[in-house]
């Protein structure tokens, strides 16, 4: 983390939270899987129980009936089924969570350099890139000249 820049920083912390906020999202939705077959089977099994009715107490036959009995002893069977896939349904729903909170930070991460890529291709370039010019605020012609041309050391001067 020490060799890290500004802009890597900000996108670092940034992705962490944009990574977490995909993770709680993703959770909310998938990882409640008895809730969502619960409410799949409570509506399937009120349309067929609807059905049943409508078909015993009008001029359904025999066999209306008997399919419709058959149709709500196999839902209740698929319903058995699959609260017993439930666990590797919530694990299959985490790694896809985790992936996707992965991905989500990784982007963002690497938007946000590609910001900075681009951010810095606007900044002027330095006038000599050998030599640092000082950093001095040009209040004064003194100092507004040492911006324009800064002073270059002296090769045929052996002292220190």
């Amino acid at each position: 983390m020490e060799n890290l820049n500004g802009w890597q920083r900000l996108w670092a912390v940034v992705s962490v939270l944009a990574g977490l906020y995909t993770m709680v999202y993703l959770s909310d939705g998938y990882m409640h899987p008895t809730d969502n077959v619960k409410a799949l089977y409570d509506s399937e099994i009120a349309r067929l129980e609807e059905t049943l009715k409508q078909v015993s107490t009008g001029s359904g036959s025999e066999q209306a009936v008997k399919q419709a009995e058959d149709a709500i002893a196999a839902s209740k069977t698929s319903y058995v089924k699959l609260i017993q896939d439930i666990p590797k349904v919530a694990i299959w729903s985490f790694v896809v969570a985790a992936i996707a909170s992965l991905a989500a930070g990784v982007g963002v991460f690497l938007a946000g350099m590609a910001v900075g890529w681009v951010y810095r291709g606007f900044r002027p370039l330095p006038l000599n890139p050998t030599v640092e010019a000082p950093q001095v605020a040009a209040h004064t012609p003194e100092a507004a000249q040492a911006i324009q041309r800064p002073a270059l050391p002296n090769p045929h001067n052996n002292k220190p």
